[in-house]
C-alpha cells in the first residue's frame, strides 16, 4: 500500500525549501535573525501547513483509523487532545520497525550559515503529556484566523519550524512506503535541513 504520492508531496516540499533559500538573498540565515517578520515567510507557514493537513487526513484514511467518532472534533490535523490521540493511533498501527523511525523524538537541525545549532522537534509534543497543540501549529492558526492582528508570528523562526514539521513528516511516509513493501534505502533529500539519524540524498532512482 502507497500511503502517498511521496514523490509529488516532494515536488511540493521542494517549492517550499526553494522560497526560503531565495529569501536568504536578503536576510542571513542565522539564528540571530529568527525574529524577522515578511509576508514572504507567511506564504511558507501557509504552503508547509495545509500541506501537512493534507498528509495527516490521508494518513488516517489510509490507516482506517476512525477519527469521525469524536463528537469534539472530526479534523485529526486540528492538533486538540483527540487529534494528538489519533496520530499517535498512526504511528501505533504499524509494526515494530516502522515505530523504529521514532518521529516524535527526532531532531531536525537547520543547516545555515551559523556556528549555533539551530534545532526543531516539531512532532515532540505527540509524547508531552502537557503540550496537545504545537507551538508551530499555533502560529500558523494565529496568522490564518486573524492575519491583520497576528502579522508579527510571520517570522524565519516560525517558517522554518513549519518547514521542518512538513519535510520530517513526508520523510516519515516515505520511510512507512518503504518498509510496507520492503524497499530502501530512505532519505531526506533537504538542501536546507538535516533529520538526527537519517542521510541526506536523493528521491528516487534505483532503490525505489
Amino acid at each position: 500500500m502507497q500511503l502517498i504520492n511521496y514523490l509529488k508531496e516532494w515536488s511540493f516540499y521542494f517549492s517550499i525549501e526553494k522560497q526560503l533559500s531565495d529569501s536568504f538573498n536578503y536576510v542571513y540565515p542565522s539564528i540571530i535573525n529568527k525574529g524577522i517578520i515578511s509576508p514572504h515567510y507567511i506564504n511558507v507557514v501557509f504552503s508547509s501547513c495545509t500541506q501537512i493537513e493534507s498528509i495527516l487526513k490521508g494518513l488516517a484514511d489510509n490507516l482506517k483509523i476512525d477519527y469521525l467518532s469524536s463528537k469534539k472534533s472530526r479534523d485529526i490535523w486540528k492538533f486538540d487532545d483527540h487529534g494528538k490521540k489519533v496520530l499517535m493511533s498512526c504511528l501505533d498501527k504499524k509494526s515494530n520497525k516502522v515505530n523504529i523511525f521514532d518521529l516524535p523524538n527526532r531532531k531536525i537541525l537547520f543547516l545555515g550559515n551559523d556556528s549555533t545549532r539551530w534545532m526543531f522537534e516539531p512532532w515532540c509534543f505527540l509524547i508531552d503529556p502537557e503540550i496537545n497543540v504545537p507551538e508551530w501549529w499555533n502560529g500558523y492558526n494565529s496568522l490564518k484566523h486573524s492575519y491583520a492582528n497576528n502579522f508579527n508570528r510571520g517570522t524565519l523562526d516560525l517558517a522554518l519550524s513549519c518547514t521542518a514539521a512538513l519535510g520530517s513528516i513526508l520523510v516519515f511516509m516515505e520511510y512507512l512506503y518503504k518498509v510496507e513493501n520492503s524497499r530502501g534505502p530512505y532519505y531526506f533529500p533537504s538542501e536546507l535541513f538535516m533529520v538526527e539519524g537519517i542521510a541526506r540524498g536523493k528521491i528516487g532512482g534505483s532503490e525505489f
